[in-house]
């Protein structure tokens, strides 16, 4: 809490926060509780791979979060996320004229002779041939593996910056979500809870604690 912004760029950047938190050597608890539990729960990351400055100032951001009442920390949607968001969200972006193309996958990105990303082809599923789109923009929004897989040599050598996603690729960690919506009342806790010793990192939270007069 008391180090200056150059001792964290300069020193706690290239320190882990396995590192920080002397995490070898201690006892189980204060590796899956503190260590470990507190990345994985609050900011999603690697213990062992993730900075000191980056773990810390989201944690401490977190934490004085938590201690002021004016601040509602941790979001979460006042309704099942279909009814809350995605839906709402579809049907704006398509009465601003966006148009979706489903069942579609990247085949080839395509550079002109300057260099410039010119066209794309794209192949329906199973299929061998397909149709190259053209566009002033284009947005690459996949997982960074995938980028990397995307990315030609030719384009790498172009802007070298590229260059570095295979290596950004080998310290990706998946995160994933589900949702369960069950047809009968279960008590576990209102509100979030933290697995610290399953086997996945498992985290839950029972939503419908905070939605108001909502009726499944």
């Amino acid at each position: 809490m008391c180090s200056c912004n150059e001792r964290r760029e300069a020193e706690y950047e290239k320190t882990s926060w396995w590192e920080f938190l002397e995490a070898d050597g201690k006892s189980d608890d204060y590796v899956h509780l503190l260590v470990i539990g507190v990345t994985r729960t609050l900011v999603a990351a690697d213990a062992r791979k993730a900075s000191t400055k980056t773990d810390g100032n989201i944690i401490l951001q977190l934490l004085y979060n938590f201690l002021n009442p004016t601040i509602r920390t941790d979001r979460l949607f006042n309704a099942p996320t279909n009814e809350a968001w995605l839906t709402p969200w579809h049907n704006y972006l398509t009465q601003k004229g966006v148009r979706y193309h489903h069942g579609w996958h990247l085949h080839n990105i395509k550079m002109d002779e300057t260099g410039k990303v010119s066209q794309i082809e794209v192949r329906r599923h199973g299929e061998t041939m397909g149709e190259h789109v053209k566009g002033d923009y284009f947005l690459l929004a996949v997982p960074v593996d995938m980028a990397d897989k995307h990315i030609s040599p030719e384009m790498k050598a172009m802007d070298p910056s590229l260059a570095k996603l295979d290596i950004l690729a080998q310290s990706m960690s998946w995160m994933t979500g589900m949702q369960f919506y069950l047809n009968t009342e279960v008590n576990i806790n209102p509100g979030h809870v933290n697995y610290a010793y399953s086997e996945w990192a498992l985290t839950s939270v029972d939503q419908m604690r905070f939605w108001d007069n909502y009726d499944l």
